[in-house]
């Protein structure tokens, strides 16, 4: 399969070249009355464009991984919008405070209303667990350090430090932590 190129010239009325253009793109903008051939490979615009749409150059985005931690502040408002987003039990009251007992369908109007509450009300058990969990997160101190460091590299590191050998190490190590019978 030979590979689709850019092949046909795209020139405007005053004889300014832009990029070019494939030759099924070309074969529309004459089609729709845009352009006209000019030749074999090239065509001219009637209307040149007046902005051109696409950057010549990428933007250079900077993506910073510091992932930044929700503030208190953040989840105390949260909190506050779910405490105060209780208009939904009011608009349901008030649909079926318009009905009376004579009304077909009113049962299954009321299931149907208390159904919407119920889920609005688990959604809202979510979004607190979810704050809690982010509050739990933010006031529990870190549990490992950030380059933790195993019982073996440190009993190397106070070998080589301290001149000692190896089984020496490891039988101090064994009289202070593991209790004799």
């Amino acid at each position: 399969m030979t590979p689709i190129t850019k092949n046909i010239r795209v020139m405007d009325e005053q004889g300014r070249e832009y990029t070019p253009t494939y030759s099924k793109r070309a074969k529309g903008l004459i089609k729709h009355g845009r352009a006209r051939w000019l030749g074999e490979d090239a065509i001219c615009l009637t209307c040149p464009p007046e902005h051109f749409w696409e950057d010549a150059t990428m933007e250079e985005t900077v993506i910073n991984p510091a992932v930044q931690k929700p503030e208190m502040a953040y989840i105390l408002e949260r909190l506050d919008k779910v405490i105060d987003s209780n208009h939904y039990t009011l608009d349901a009251l008030n649909t079926l405070k318009g009905t009376n007992d004579a009304t077909a369908g009113v049962g299954t109007k009321a299931w149907a209303i208390a159904n919407t509450v119920e889920a609005r009300e688990q959604t809202n058990r979510e979004i607190i667990a979810f704050l809690q969990k982010m509050y739990t997160d933010l006031t529990r101190p870190a549990a490992c350090p950030d380059n933790p460091v195993t019982f073996r590299e440190f009993m190397d590191s106070l070998v080589n430090t301290k001149g000692m050998q190896t089984e020496t190490a490891w039988d101090s190590m064994a009289k202070h932590f593991i209790k004799q019978e």
